[in-house]
């Protein structure tokens, strides 16, 4: 009977352990994914891809021979493969633009740097994007604005993602994207038509330290979301973006 009771002691403690390491397990994966993740599946939307935008500008024009200098640096900076020859150079008057692309695995970079002869000026533009459901864009944001103290970046994330039928009804759209806010711990400030998408803005606390707010229609917001059908998918389309959603789709 002794033995007996040991037993059944020692099970119920290596029960409660396991669930402890599962409770912990599940947290840190919570932890992991971004709130825009955790926003797409409170809706049942499933993400497709991520994004981040990020460009700035110089009063400085540069030759050719500078720009790629420029770009070598700054792969060189995010530790990216390149060679001289991959490099693609466009010249249009007064304009010069420097471009490069690489992929690996379902992540995809895109980095321009121009000269402006005409105007005086330099630019840097890069696109990061992913189809993997991590939380990379704030750590390539905090990298990219370590990049030359010169340089002051602007940047702006973008999630996708789908819900597997369509929804029309106007009200229910507005659910839908209120949820959306709700999860981002925003506030609602505007709800308007915007084409063929129905779109909210709104400022989250959270986000402050992520992304600097911005002004437009009548408000400062630092949130917005977006919702459409697409009807030749039968779907419906859901993005969200942070400050806004610059990016066409």
């Amino acid at each position: 009977m002794i033995k007996t009771g040991i037993y059944i002691t020692a099970f119920i403690v290596l029960c409660a352990l396991a669930n402890l390491i599962i409770d912990y397990t599940i947290e840190k994966e919570i932890d992991n994914r971004s709130p825009y993740y955790l926003s797409f599946a409170s809706i049942g939307a499933i993400s497709l891809e991520s994004r981040l935008d990020c460009w700035a500008k110089i009063n400085t024009s540069n030759t050719s021979q500078e720009l790629e200098q420029n770009m070598l640096s700054l792969l060189q900076y995010l530790d990216m493969p390149a060679r001289a020859g991959q490099l693609q150079l466009e010249t249009n008057q007064s304009l010069t633009i420097l471009r490069y692309e690489y992929s690996q695995k379902e992540e995809y970079y895109r980095f321009a740097i121009g000269s402006d002869q005409r105007n005086n000026e330099s630019f840097y533009m890069l696109s990061f994007s992913s189809k993997n459901n991590s939380n990379n864009l704030e750590k390539y944001q905090k990298i990219i604005q370590k990049y030359r103290d010169d340089l002051k970046w602007i940047c702006y994330h973008q999630y996708s993602g789908e819900i597997a039928n369509q929804i029309n009804a106007s009200d229910s759209q507005k659910k839908i994207l209120r949820v959306i806010m709700q999860n981002l711990g925003a506030k609602e400030h505007k709800i308007y038509r915007d084409g063929n998408s129905l779109a909210i803005i709104g400022f989250s606390p959270d986000m402050s330290n992520v992304v600097p707010a911005i002004a437009g229609y009548d408000q400062v917001y630092n949130v917005e979301a977006k919702i459409r059908n697409d009807a030749k998918a039968g779907k419906t389309r859901v993005y969200i973006g942070a400050p806004g959603i610059i990016n066409n789709y």
